[in-house]
């Protein structure tokens, strides 16, 4: 179904609109991480410095569950790889490459490593959207609340 993404029954009833012949029908609840996750070994170092980043914000909001995981290690990888192309891209002459014919004849080229930065900035931005990295997906994201403290109507007296 097209078109913006439903508000959870909780938000509706703290907003005080719920219907109840517009509830929702009962979503699947995953068991939030509770702990820190180390990075895969298999991730690139710069990979690996993403995953430990990206966990230090995530992981205390209670967002992440463990089917998470292999999603944000894809992020992780494509970022590593945007890395590695950018540093390719950054040396002398990086984005370009001669191209030589059959004929013996060469002429430059737009180097490989701009298509491979390219698909890694797009798959890692769309990834990243998945986990609310861009402003405006933020918005969407909706973080499980930490339930407040009653506050003790004695205590300011």
């Amino acid at each position: 179904m097209a078109g913006r993404p439903r508000k959870p029954d909780e938000l509706k009833e703290l907003a005080g609109t719920l219907q109840r012949s517009r509830r929702l029908e009962p979503s699947v609840q995953l068991e939030r991480l509770s702990s820190f996750e180390m990075p895969p070994t298999d991730l690139p170092e710069v990979g690996q410095q993403e995953w430990v980043r990206v966990m230090q914000q995530l992981q205390p909001l209670g967002v992440l569950t463990a089917v998470d995981l292999s999603l944000l290690k894809s992020y992780c990888q494509h970022v590593a790889t945007m890395e590695l192309a950018a540093t390719e891209l950054n040396r002398p002459g990086g984005y370009l490459t001669l191209m030589t014919n059959k004929g013996g004849g060469s002429y430059p080229i737009k180097s490989p490593w701009v298509g491979i930065y390219n698909e890694a900035s797009d798959r890692a931005g769309k990834l990243g959207q998945q986990f609310g990295f861009t402003p405006s997906s933020r918005t969407r994201i909706v973080a499980p609340g930490k339930p407040e403290k009653e506050k003790d109507p004695w205590a300011d007296l």
